[in-house]
């Protein structure tokens, strides 16, 4: 069972970084997709989507986003925070390579 300090946790790290955001900068890394996957409509007229990004656009979004963080830290930044709660803060190029062990979700948020 999480106590309270562990269930306020995101809140503080959140609230952290919100006292440096004047100093934030957005970015995002998009990939033409190769199209695999069905739309369809179910018996009961709900749509039905599914859709598996393959593999090699994965490898291209990550490519993607450590090129993105390496331009960001030729710029100064001393910091580069990926759009998942959970996933690394890099504070050096050199810690750039983690982004090819991460899971698919830390890259991918937007898909879920």
């Amino acid at each position: 069972m999480k106590s309270d300090e562990d269930s306020r946790a995101p809140g503080r790290r959140y609230e952290a970084k919100m006292k440096e955001y004047d100093y934030f900068t957005l970015h995002y890394v998009m990939v033409r997709d190769r199209p695999q996957g069905i739309i369809r409509v179910s018996k009961n007229g709900r749509l039905l989507i599914h859709y598996q990004i393959h593999e090699r656009d994965k490898q291209s979004l990550r490519e993607g986003t450590k090129l993105s963080a390496r331009v960001f830290f030729a710029a100064g930044a001393r910091k580069v925070y990926l759009n998942h709660t959970d996933a690394p803060v890099f504070e050096h190029e050199k810690q750039l390579d983690i982004v090819d062990r991460l899971r698919a979700d830390f890259i991918l948020s937007q898909f879920k």
